[in-house]
């Protein structure tokens, strides 16, 4: 099953609101929750010279970090 498309465990709108609201836990829930789709994308939009210089999860890392925050 889908974690995504199951409203039930993942209420994406309430979610994200929290997350811009500054909540930290929601901005935890929803990197783990999307984390495999975005170091898919990572990984497909870095050319192998940059994949071989760099790790994915570090470029996947930085989208961790919420907006404004350091």
């Amino acid at each position: 099953m889908n974690p995504m498309s199951d409203s039930a465990t993942f209420d994406s709108d309430a979610l994200i609101a929290r997350a811009r609201a500054g909540d930290q836990a929601a901005w935890e829930e929803l990197f783990h929750t999307c984390y495999p789709k975005v170091i898919r994308v990572v990984r497909r939009k870095l050319d192998r010279p940059l994949r071989s210089l760099y790790d994915s999860t570090d470029f996947v890392s930085d989208v961790k970090e919420p907006c404004g925050q350091s």
